[in-house]
């Protein structure tokens, strides 16, 4: 009986990926500004304006992912371009909101409950509700081959260099080297690679490798 429950559940969970994979040449790829080959999108929880969406092949987008691009808040008119690269995996529950410019790169990893933003909402007029004031707005670049741990918000402006690896539950904002390793609220860098010995090397909150070469 168990081994025909998981058969049934392997089966069930490769004719979903194959009605996915189907879904996504038939349907999704005529809204997206582009979807590229091989590529699987389940099951969105919202999606708007995707038009401004662009997807290179082998890309994987599992369910519930909220993803919108704003070309208009108040009467402030914005351009809105996300690009995500190919082989990249994006788990559920995804999060991502564009004005202007977000773009993640080749074979990045976004663990479940990620979100990822260009903008913020102004806060300055008091007694104003902050769903009515403006957006501020700065590009946000994720690297290839980024790891991105489960629950991570990357916020405004963040510029993460190739093969950064984030840890869960941390918030980023800044611009962060190649081969760096950051966690924590906000994220600090907590190890770097070093070419020289040829392995991650701790540092200190600014990225300066510690003492600890032997």
């Amino acid at each position: 009986m168990i081994k025909f429950m998981i058969k049934a559940y392997q089966y069930g969970n490769h004719f979903g990926e194959k009605i996915a994979r189907l879904k996504t040449i038939f349907w999704y790829q005529h809204f997206f500004g582009k979807v590229g080959m091989h590529c699987v999108i389940f099951k969105p929880l919202r999606l708007i304006n995707p038009q401004n969406i662009y997807i290179c092949d082998t890309v994987r987008i599992y369910k519930d992912s909220r993803i919108e691009t704003i070309e208009k808040w108040g009467d402030v008119k914005f351009h809105p371009k996300i690009t995500i690269g190919e082989g990249t995996s994006i788990e559920q529950r995804l999060h991502l909101i564009c004005a202007e410019k977000v773009e993640i790169g080749a074979n990045v990893v976004l663990s479940a409950d990620v979100m990822i933003t260009d903008n913020n909402h102004e806060y300055k007029e008091i007694n104003r509700n902050i769903m009515q004031q403006s957006l501020l707005v700065k590009e946000t670049v994720i690297g290839d081959y980024c790891f991105v741990g489960m629950g991570t918000k990357v916020m405004p402006g963040t510029k993460l260099g190739k093969n950064c690896i984030v840890g869960a539950n941390s918030v980023v904002m800044g611009e962060f080297p190649d081969y760096s390793v950051l966690a924590g609220s906000p994220a600090r860098i907590i190890k770097r690679y070093d070419f020289e010995v040829k392995k991650w090397r701790r540092t200190n909150n600014r990225g300066v490798f510690l003492n600890d070469r032997q």
